[in-house]
C-alpha cells in the first residue's frame, strides 16, 4: 500500500488511524488490534482489512453486530476503494489515500458533462437530489423518505377509511 490509511471519521474513537503499509489491519476493541475502537457495539476482533495483489479487502470476523461497507452489510469479503466507509456500531472508518493495486472504478466524468449528445456520461450520484453518500450506489436504489412520501401514505389511508365507511353505510341500509 502506498499512503493508504484507515481513519476513524465518526464515533467515540474519532481520529484513530492505522496505515495499510504494514499488511493486514484488524479492527476491534482488543489491545492486539492495529485499529482499536472504543465502541460498545464493536467486538474484540470485529473486522479485518487484508492486503491483496489487487488491493485491500475488508471482511467481517464473525462479529455479533455486523460490519457495514457503505451502509450495506458485509456477508463476505469485499474490495475496499478510496473513500469507502466501514461502519461498526456508531463508528465509521474511511479508507483514505491510494492503495496499491488496480482500482476498478472508473473516474467520474468531468464537471459540466451532461446527458446531451453521443458518449455523454450519466450524472454522478452526488448530483441526484436527496442522496447523502455519493460513493454508495445503495442510496441510488433506496427512496429517501420525505414530505411527499408521508403525504402519499396519509392520503391512501384516508381514502381507505372513507371507502370502509361508505361500504359500511350501504351494507347497513
Amino acid at each position: 500500500m502506498r499512503d493508504a490509511v484507515l481513519m476513524v471519521v465518526e464515533g467515540p474513537s474519532r481520529g484513530a488511524h492505522a496505515a495499510l503499509d504494514a499488511g493486514d489491519v484488524v479492527i476491534g476493541r482488543d489491545r492486539e488490534c492495529a485499529l482499536r475502537i472504543a465502541d460498545p457495539q464493536c467486538s474484540r476482533r470485529h473486522a479485518r482489512v487484508v492486503s491483496t495483489p489487487t488491493g485491500p479487502r475488508v471482511e467481517d470476523l464473525g462479529s455479533t453486530n455486523g460490519t457495514f461497507l457503505n451502509e450495506a452489510r458485509l456477508e463476505a469479503g469485499s474490495p475496499l476503494m478510496p473513500r469507502d466507509r466501514i461502519r461498526i456500531g456508531a463508528t465509521v472508518v474511511e479508507l483514505q489515500g491510494t492503495p496499491a493495486g488496480p482500482i476498478p472504478r472508473t473516474p467520474p466524468p468531468p464537471p459540466g458533462t451532461t446527458l446531451d449528445g453521443p458518449g455523454a456520461a450519466p450524472p454522478r450520484l452526488s448530483e441526484i437530489p436527496g442522496r447523502r453518500d455519493p460513493e454508495s450506489a445503495i442510496h441510488a436504489l433506496t427512496p429517501s423518505p420525505g414530505p411527499r412520501t408521508r403525504a402519499y401514505v396519509v392520503t391512501v389511508v384516508l381514502i381507505a377509511a372513507v371507502a370502509v365507511m361508505v361500504a359500511a353505510y350501504f351494507l347497513t341500509r
